[in-house]
Parts: structure tokens; C-alpha cells; sequence
């Protein structure tokens, strides 16, 4: 399942389907017509746009670089923006365990 947004470029705004994304940006699905060096405004949450520039294009994929680093926990969590940081110190951080695999038996059979 691909995670949706929205891709404004040129004063043109449309859905995309976000493939893979990074704090320093994104690979982009969109029917669009982007080329390299186009300035694009990302929206991974309503209302929350995030301006960078298309690095390449390849058919109805786009790798875009955001102008600046982005916090990803904050604008793709399930929280509020405003309420996140709060709601997230209030959670226990846990650990899992390590999991290791037996050593091997050597012994003669």
C-alpha cells in the first residue's frame, strides 16, 4: 500500500503516490509532467507543504530533494503535528531483545 499526497508544481496541484521518502526527500509517483530543476511543493500532511526540487524524472516517477531536512516521525506519525513531540515523551521507550541463534554443534554423531 503506497502512502498519498499532494505535488504542486507550477501552480498545478495533484494526488501522488509517495514510493519511498527520506528525511532529505522523496521518490514520487504523479501524473504530473516534472522535469529535473523544477520547483515542487510536497504535501505529506494536509496542510503541511514542504518545497523542494525535482533531481530527476522518469516517465510517472520523480525524485524530489526537499529544500531542507524534514522530522519524518513528526510529519507521517498518526499524532497531531502540535501534540506530537508531547505525546511522544510521555510513551515508555522500550527495547527488544536480542535474538541469537544457538551455536553450532560440532559434536561427532
Amino acid at each position: 500500500m503506497l502512502r498519498s499526497g499532494h505535488l504542486t508544481t507550477d501552480g498545478v496541484r495533484a494526488i501522488c503516490y509517495i514510493h519511498m521518502v527520506s528525511a532529505g526527500g522523496m521518490m514520487a509517483e504523479t501524473g504530473l509532467a516534472l522535469a529535473p530543476h523544477d520547483r515542487v511543493s510536497v504535501e505529506l500532511r494536509p496542510g503541511h507543504p514542504i518545497a523542494g526540487k525535482v533531481l530527476w524524472a522518469d516517465g510517472v516517477l520523480a525524485g524530489i530533494r526537499f529544500d531542507g531536512w524534514i522530522d519524518l516521525l513528526r510529519m507521517l506519525g498518526n499524532e497531531s503535528i502540535d501534540g506530537f513531540a508531547a505525546a511522544a515523551a510521555d510513551r515508555a521507550r522500550t527495547t527488544l531483545p536480542m535474538l541469537r541463534r544457538p551455536a553450532p554443534d560440532h559434536s561427532p554423531r
